[in-house]
């Protein structure tokens, strides 16, 4: 008996997991057993596509003027524990690509797996875009007004080893 005469309550795990994972589950779709998270397609997005960069490899570049706040597109993935993350994200820093982004403390969105677009936006340390965490998504948002035909970037703020030389700008020293 607890202290106020009720029953003590049992703690358990999966309600909590539960929880935490609902935001995002709320915009997941089961698809070949893995939970993709990806948010409806929105009608006033705007117009972006993917190209060559010479940043690294494909990038993605504004189509039309994008306004300073406005959500770009919504950085869509399969939704993994950080447990099942870790060897993903070894993987793919072989190949010189960072695709798993953190949504919290306990789960990643892995973009290597049902991405879209988003993937392909490159690193900068001087970023025209910035990322938000809303309701379990990641949005990439304009951090200033971008002109068409401007490759978008985002600082990835990397945690680790930093294998990967940054390359958005000539004599950038920083490492990914």
């Amino acid at each position: 008996m607890g202290t106020n005469g009720s029953r003590p309550r049992q703690w358990s795990r999966r309600p909590w997991l539960e929880r935490t994972k609902s935001e995002a589950a709320y915009h997941a779709q089961l698809n070949k057993g893995r939970l993709i998270v990806s948010a409806p397609p929105r009608p006033d997005a705007p117009p972006i596509a993917r190209r060559r960069s010479r940043v690294h490899g494909w990038g993605v570049f504004a189509l039309a003027p994008i306004s300073k706040n406005k959500r770009i597109v919504e950085y869509a993935g399969e939704l993994v524990q950080n447990a099942r993350a870790t060897p993903r994200e070894t993987r793919y820093l072989k190949d010189g690509c960072i695709w798993c982004f953190q949504l919290n403390r306990l789960w990643v969105i892995d973009a290597g797996v049902g991405g879209n677009i988003a993937r392909f936006i490159n690193h900068s340390c001087q970023p025209n875009c910035h990322s938000r965490i809303e309701g379990g998504l990641i949005w990439i948002c304009a951090s200033r007004t971008i002109k068409a035909g401007e490759e978008l970037s985002y600082n990835y703020f990397t945690e680790g080893a930093g294998e990967i030389p940054c390359r958005c700008r000539a004599g950038c020293q920083n490492m990914l």
